[in-house]
């Protein structure tokens, strides 16, 4: 399920209204696991997170925290175990289908830093600090099924110039010419044990000059296997998706021998050595 969460105060948070504090206090944290039960997310993190009812046995589960004191989420996966800083929001769902995986995906909103403004360049490389953390952290990189294998500089020009919902390459640092050429949204994906996770940006749009500071706000998406692959069909075929998803998968293969093709006769490079993540077997 395709979901999408915005706070009432992002547009707040982006444009850096409110005040900056010199001395800040130890971040709060949480600690949370894909498909964990609600009760556990609960018990973990007693007193720190709310629960919202979005209809008949749909619950979000969600906390906030002041943009001058941030917290810090821990996504708790084994050995591939991470942890999120500068957390401003962040929110569990349930998929009520499905009420036996627990927590299917989590989102939290997260600065690049604390402090409001960031110069663009600096945002660059402190994400790509990021993005490098997560590779260390064992998680690999992710290419949509549908899209050719390639890698670097040629991955980036397919996604701004083809494609701006798929996933850039973690492993290529843009230049700050191209830095500043992505679209808001623009996106990194990784797959560790069963569970995907992707880092988006968003730019605060009155401070785009690239020679003044600007405003950052990230965005950490995790999902389980499942509720990833539930994506691969359309929302009103999510009860079939289990039967559905072989024809679907089998598509997106021939779409992306199709777009190797086109992209081999540029002369482009396939990363034969991509495999995707498995498809689970039902």
């Amino acid at each position: 399920m395709k979901f999408v969460f915005a706070f009432a105060s992002l547009a707040c948070l982006l444009s850096a209204c409110s005040p900056s504090s010199p001395e800040r206090p130890p971040m709060s944290s949480l600690t949370v696991s894909i498909n964990e039960s609600p009760e556990k997310l609960l018990r973990d993190n007693t007193g720190q997170i709310k629960v919202t009812q979005q209809g008949p046995g749909v619950n979000f589960y969600t906390a906030h925290w002041a943009q001058q004191n941030p917290g810090s989420v821990t996504i708790a996966h084994g050995k591939y175990t991470l942890t999120i800083p500068y957390v401003l929001g962040f929110q569990g769902m349930e998929e009520s289908r499905a009420p036996s995986e627990g927590i299917v995906q989590y989102e939290v909103f997260a600065g690049i830093t604390a402090p409001d403004l960031i110069g663009h360049d600096e945002a660059r490389k402190k994400l790509f600090a990021l993005l490098q953390a997560i590779r260390k952290a064992g998680w690999t990189p992710f290419i949509e099924r549908d899209d050719p294998r390639i890698r670097g500089e040629q991955r980036l020009d397919y996604v701004i110039r083809n494609s701006s919902a798929s996933s850039l390459d973690p492993d290529y640092e843009p230049s700050f010419t191209e830095w500043m050429a992505l679209e808001d949204l623009s996106k990194w994906t990784f797959y560790a044990d069963h569970t995907y996770l992707a880092v988006a940006f968003k730019r605060e749009a009155s401070l785009r000059d690239p020679v003044k500071p600007g405003s950052y706000l990230l965005t950490y998406t995790v999902m389980g296997e499942n509720q990833h692959f539930r994506t691969y069909v359309a929302p009103k075929d999510r009860d079939r998706w289990k039967e559905l998803l072989p024809g679907v998968i089998k598509e997106l293969q021939e779409q992306r021998q199709r777009a190797e093709q086109g992209w081999r006769a540029k002369g482009a490079r396939i990363d034969e050595t991509y495999n995707d993540p498995p498809v689970p077997r039902f």
